[in-house]
């Protein structure tokens, strides 16, 4: 019965790679970000300049959380690798981005299931002068702008 002590220790060592991992790359993106944080900056500014940071750095891709599954769990610095993330991924970054400016009640993250494709996605709503507005990185790279989502583009409506 050597095997579950063993099956154990290697879940362990993943979740702590993944926790290490996580913090690593949180920390490079808010260091990034703080690059263009200026007091002066207005919100809409910081936003805009947050989302290309992130979008500029990261691809997309369809079932990417199924593709490349090990990169839910952080396993290094994903931040310095820089390659497709899932949307779950992307819009944490950017969240932990946007706090540097946003108070926590003013970024919000959003999931949402579709049907046909059948999918499950997150992105953020933000808000911005008492207004909310979409904010979907993974929706970059599908023709989604900033200000809309897979919702309010029509996605999965078949």
């Amino acid at each position: 019965m050597v095997i579950l002590p063993a099956i154990g220790m290697i879940l362990l060592v993943i979740a702590i790679l993944s926790i290490l991992g996580r913090y690593a790359a949180i920390c490079n993106a808010q260091d990034a970000a703080r690059s263009f944080l200026d007091i002066r900056i207005t919100k809409e500014k910081y936003l805009q300049e947050c989302y290309e940071l992130i979008t500029n750095r990261f691809r997309s891709t369809t079932y990417g959380f199924l593709i490349y599954f090990w990169r839910n769990f952080y396993l290094g610095n994903i931040w310095e690798k820089g390659n497709v993330l899932p949307c779950e991924i992307q819009s944490k970054l950017l969240e932990q981005c946007l706090l540097q400016k946003f108070r926590k009640d003013e970024v919000r993250s959003i999931w949402v299931a579709f049907k046909r494709p059948l999918i499950i996605h997150n992105f953020l709503e933000v808000r911005v002068n008492g207004k909310w507005i979409s904010v979907d990185p993974w929706g970059r790279r599908h023709g989604i702008p900033l200000g809309e989502n897979m919702l309010s583009n029509g996605y999965g409506s078949n």
